[in-house]
């Protein structure tokens, strides 16, 4: 199974990336369809790693059972995972930029540091992206990507 390396990727000249975190209501995960199910799994969870660390507000209150145990804060939001086609990427996160949302993406390379030096921003190749930040921007890019086919599919399940 291929590890594969996230890479926090700046989303242009934006406001929210002088005032620290972008804050998040929430997020979707797409991952590429071709992948084997381990490849899937690690690509989803990499890349949620890294959009955790650039997120704020995304951590719930800790939540205590009926015993003596306090459970670390869940997620105030489900995140959804999509799988999607390698244009399907392409598209998402271009639509995800021109909608100032926040990217964190994981290249489907063998050796993402060589690979990436030696590739065009134009032809990229994913494994998976996240994409984060408010509700509105978030599902005005996912209802625009469904309506012209690109991604994700439309059986994808809504962004709750």
């Amino acid at each position: 199974m291929t590890i594969y390396v996230a890479t926090s990727t700046p989303v242009g000249e934006r406001p929210y990336r002088r005032r620290g975190p972008l804050p998040v209501e929430h997020m979707v995960i797409a991952v590429h369809e071709e992948l084997g199910p381990e490849e899937r799994v690690n690509a989803a969870a990499v890349v949620s790693l890294a959009a955790g660390a650039r997120m704020s507000g995304v951590r719930g209150l800790d939540l205590p059972d009926t015993g003596p145990w306090a459970h670390a804060g869940t997620l105030r939001s489900r995140v959804a995972v999509l799988p999607t086609s390698q244009a399907g990427l392409v598209a998402l996160r271009a639509a995800a930029v021109r909608g100032e949302l926040g990217i964190c993406e994981c290249p489907g390379y063998g050796d993402p540091a060589r690979a990436v030096r030696r590739t065009h921003a134009r032809d990229p190749q994913y494994a998976a992206l996240a994409v984060f930040g408010r509700r509105e921007s978030l599902e005005g890019v996912l209802r625009a990507l469904t309506a012209s086919g690109s991604a994700p599919p439309p059986s994808a399940p809504p962004v709750t």
